[in-house]
């Protein structure tokens, strides 16, 4: 799926913040695919055809390589499909019934400005009702989600595509469905063709000034609720100064002021933090801080063999309900039965680092290779 500079995602912030991208660049931040986005592109996959081919099942080899691409088990990407992707299903066809005419991945590219595009999943038309209909599904766990300008530029774009298909009476249907902690909750509003044009032209202008070499100059940031996932959260002279505003506050005079301030800096706190591990990762030098392997946490190498173990060894307190202990748990345990936990699992034991943490140099643990060491260290290897 092709990614633009300025997206559908990023709409609302381009909008009301045209200088952001701008920001964003001067960082250079790799450009990563997290677990909970694999997950989310794997469930869409699923939601698409389930929608074109909604009396079809889906097949054990299909549901196999959404699993292997989001890198859970078959097991686990079954039970994502029933929670989220079968509800979401059924609530859209009883909303968007036969009249509708239901395009899934509907690409919307700006046909005269190549930065500006997307790809929306669901643009639905009912000709008899002159409306159209356009849809976003929401996979994550997070907050609710209630912004409508991805999907207004989206309306907006498949206007431009489609110039014959509508007119000034198109009454625009933006939906969002959310499949969200267990429920999937179907979120609309109305736009008129006017009040979609209107927005689209606002998206326009916003990346004309956000396209000049002097958008940094020239443009101030305005901070708001589109900073949320904003890659230059972390140097945002919006959120930069929140410290200074934080350090001038009467808190007891003031106390609510103050907690909304404190949830802006912890934002921008995780940003720079967040920020600071990407860049370090990269191979770039931050005066101060490294990275080092989070605490290791023991594993077992195999389970059947830990099973076999306790049972031999330590009978009805050696196994949870339904899996061994810990290691951690068993060696409490052998302690207590006076089994000794060296000379009988030790050997079906592994410590495996959850990831990396970024401290001070100061701190006593050897900092971690970074991916442009690893690169070289292969590139050398292959000579």
């Amino acid at each position: 799926m092709k990614h633009w500079k300025f997206g559908g995602s990023t709409a609302t912030r381009t909008v009301n913040c045209p200088s952001w991208r701008a920001r964003a660049d001067t960082l250079a931040l790799p450009t990563t695919t997290s677990d909970a986005a694999k997950l989310g592109t794997a469930l869409h996959v699923a939601f698409e055809l389930y929608v074109s081919q909604p009396t079809t099942p889906l097949t054990a080899a299909e549901v196999q390589e959404m699993a292997d691409y989001a890198g859970i088990s078959y097991g686990d990407m079954w039970d994502k499909i029933t929670e989220k992707v079968a509800p979401a299903v059924k609530k859209l066809l009883y909303e968007l019934p036969p009249e509708w005419e239901i395009e899934c991945e509907a690409e919307v590219p700006h046909p005269d400005v190549a930065t500006i595009g997307g790809t929306s999943d669901i643009i639905a038309q009912f000709p008899a009702e002159n409306a159209v209909a356009v849809v976003d599904f929401k996979t994550g766990d997070g907050a609710e989600v209630n912004d409508f300008g991805q999907l207004a530029l989206y309306a907006y774009l498949w206007r431009l595509n489609f110039p014959t298909a509508w007119d000034d009476g198109t009454v625009f249907r933006l939906v969002i469905l959310h499949a969200y902690r267990g429920e999937n909750l179907w979120k609309e509003e109305f736009w008129s063709a006017e009040e979609v044009n209107r927005w689209g032209m606002q998206h326009e202008d916003a990346v004309n000034m956000a396209d000049r070499p002097t958008a940094l100059d020239g443009i101030p940031p305005i901070a708001g609720d589109w900073c949320r996932f904003c890659p230059a959260m972390s140097i945002c002279p919006a959120k930069t100064g929140l410290v200074t505003k934080a350090l001038s506050m009467e808190i007891a005079d003031s106390l609510g002021d103050a907690l909304r301030v404190a949830d802006e800096m912890e934002a921008w706190i995780k940003s720079v933090r967040s920020t600071a591990h990407t860049l370090i990762e990269e191979g770039q030098h931050i005066e101060g801080y490294k990275l080092v392997a989070k605490r290791a946490s023991r594993k077992w190498l195999s389970i059947d063999a830990a099973i076999d173990k306790a049972v031999a060894n330590m009978p009805h307190d050696g196994l949870a309900p339904r899996m061994p202990l810990t290691p951690a748990q068993m060696e409490k345990a052998c302690k207590q039965k006076g089994v000794d936990y060296e000379s009988v699992f030790a050997d079906n034991v592994t410590s495996i680092s959850s990831g990396s943490t970024l401290v001070p140099e100061s701190d006593r643990r050897r900092p971690i290779l970074n991916i442009k060491s690893i690169k070289a260290a292969i590139g050398k290897t292959i000579k």
